[in-house]
């Protein structure tokens, strides 16, 4: 199963045509996530990567935020984030990614 991200807590990975899987490292435990996530997503996903609006290297810093904050999602079903996948269209929640990304790498340069 191919690994679409990794990063200090999770795993994300999705089989060809075939299931989501969400590792945790801290507790080692694979977690099969919710199918209204999956599906989530899977239509949130292609919204981020259209947006010709972004610059590439920006783009593929948002497709990471949508898949820590889908990991967090999966492993925490009654958090916020979970909520927040679950509540939203994928075009509202492709926005509120972007604009997340957008809030970190203001943090990281420190404008």
């Amino acid at each position: 199963m191919p690994v679409i991200y990794e990063d200090a807590q999770f795993i994300v990975k999705q089989g060809w045509l075939g299931p989501w899987r969400v590792v945790s490292k801290q507790t080692g435990a694979t977690i099969a996530p919710d199918q209204q996530l999956k599906i989530k997503v899977g239509l949130t996903w292609p919204q981020i990567r259209r947006n010709r609006e972004l610059e590439p290297r920006f783009r593929r810093f948002a497709e990471d935020v949508l898949m820590q904050s889908f990991a967090v999602a999966a492993v925490e079903p009654r958090s916020p984030m979970a909520m927040m996948f679950v509540l939203s269209s994928p075009e509202e929640l492709a926005a509120m990614i972007v604009e997340e990304a957008r809030e970190r790498v203001k943090l990281i340069s420190g404008l």
